[in-house]
C-alpha cells in the first residue's frame, strides 16, 4: 500500500524515523508551514526537512491541507499524527481507504485535547495508544487498532509522551501489514453523552486537598512542565506543584495543612495521608520551601 503521513510535533518525527527504519517508508510528509514554528523550529521543522531530503521522501508544507487533494488522491491511504488543523471531507475522503488518525488515549472516553493528562488524572492503570478513521467528527471515527502500554507509578506525562512516541510506529505497522490480508476489522465506537475534551482549564489544574493523597499525586504528575502544572494558593500567592511523592504517613491536620518541612520539602496532609512535595514555583521560579513556608500553613 502506498501511504503518506500528515504530521506535527516530536513525537510525529520519532514515529516517522522508526517507520523508515522498520521498511515502511511513505512516499509523502505533510507538515504544517508556520504552525508553532518558534516552538518547534529547531527541534521538528528543520530535522524533518533533513531527514525527508536524506531518505528522499517527498515533503510538503502547509497550514491548509485542502490545497493537498489533488496530491494525495493517487495513494491508497494516510495517517495523521499530531496535525493541529481540522481535516475536512474533501481531505480525509480522497485516499482510496481514507486517513486514519493515531491518537493517544482511549477512545470514546478521551477524545479531544490532553489524552495523556487525563488518563493520569482519572488514575487509570494503562495508556493506550489508539488508530482510527478519520471521521466529520472528533476523534470519533471506527477503531482500527488500539494497543496500550502500562502505566507504572514512577510515570509521568513527560516518560508517557517518551514512551508514546517510542510505540507510535506500531499500529501503523500492524495496520499496514494485517489490512491488505482483511485482518483489521473497523469497530464502531460506542456512544457517550458527552463532547470531546478541550485544553485543560485551570480549574482542573486546582488542586483540592480534601481528595485522597493518590487523586492528588496523579494530578500533579499529570500536569508536570511544560504541561500547565497543578496549583494550590496560600496568602494570595499562587504556588504550581512540579513534584511530589505519596507517603505512608497518616495525615494529621487538617486538609492542605503544612505538616512538616524537612531537606527543603514540604510535607502536606490530604483526605487520608500525607503528600512529599518536593518541587514548587512561584512567577516562574522555583522555591526554596524551607524560607517560603512555616509547618501550620495552609495551602486552599
Amino acid at each position: 500500500m502506498n501511504f503518506f503521513l500528515i504530521i506535527h510535533s516530536v513525537s510525529s518525527l520519532v514515529c516517522l524515523k522508526k517507520l523508515v527504519e522498520k521498511g515502511f517508508k511513505p512516499e509523502l510528509v505533510i507538515a504544517h508551514d508556520k504552525y508553532e514554528i518558534e516552538k518547534y523550529g529547531k527541534i521538528f521543522y528543520t530535522p524533518l526537512e533533513k531527514f525527508c531530503k536524506s531518505k528522499k521522501i517527498r515533503l510538503v508544507r502547509t497550514d491548509n491541507p485542502g490545497s493537498c487533494s489533488e496530491i494525495i488522491k493517487n495513494f491508497d491511504i494516510g495517517f495523521c499524527i499530531g496535525y493541529m488543523k481540522i481535516l475536512r471531507e474533501n481531505f480525509f475522503e480522497t485516499p482510496k481507504y481514507g486517513v486514519f488518525n493515531l491518537h493517544c488515549g482511549k477512545l470514546p472516553e478521551y477524545r479531544g485535547r490532553a489524552p495523556i493528562s487525563r488518563t493520569l488524572m482519572n488514575g487509570d492503570k494503562y495508556l493506550y495508544i489508539t488508530l482510527h478513521k478519520i471521521d466529520e467528527g472528533v476523534d470519533s471515527g471506527p477503531i482500527a487498532i488500539e494497543n496500550k502500554m502500562k502505566i507504572t507509578s514512577k510515570d509521568d506525562v513527560n516518560s508517557l509522551y517518551e514512551k508514546f512516541s517510542e510505540s507510535s510506529f506500531k499500529p501503523i505497522v500492524e495496520f499496514l501489514t494485517n489490512f491488505p490480508k482483511g485482518k483489521v476489522k473497523l469497530k464502531k465506537q460506542k456512544k457517550l453523552n458527552r463532547t470531546a475534551n478541550k485544553i485543560i482549564s485551570e480549574d482542573e489544574c486546582k488542586i483540592d486537598w480534601r481528595r485522597r493523597d493518590s487523586d492528588i499525586f496523579n494530578k500533579i504528575r499529570a500536569l508536570k512542565k511544560p504541561y500547565p502544572q497543578a496549583f494550590s494558593v496560600l496568602a494570595d500567592k499562587i504556588y504550581k506543584i512540579n513534584d511530589a511523592q505519596m507517603t505512608a504517613v497518616q495525615s494529621r491536620g487538617k486538609a492542605g495543612s503544612i505538616g512538616k518541612i524537612v531537606k527543603g520539602t514540604l510535607w502536606v496532609n490530604a483526605k487520608n495521608r500525607m503528600l512529599k512535595i518536593s518541587e514548587l514555583h512561584r512567577d516562574e521560579k522555583k522555591i526554596n520551601c524551607g524560607m517560603e513556608f512555616r509547618i501550620g500553613d495552609r495551602f486552599s
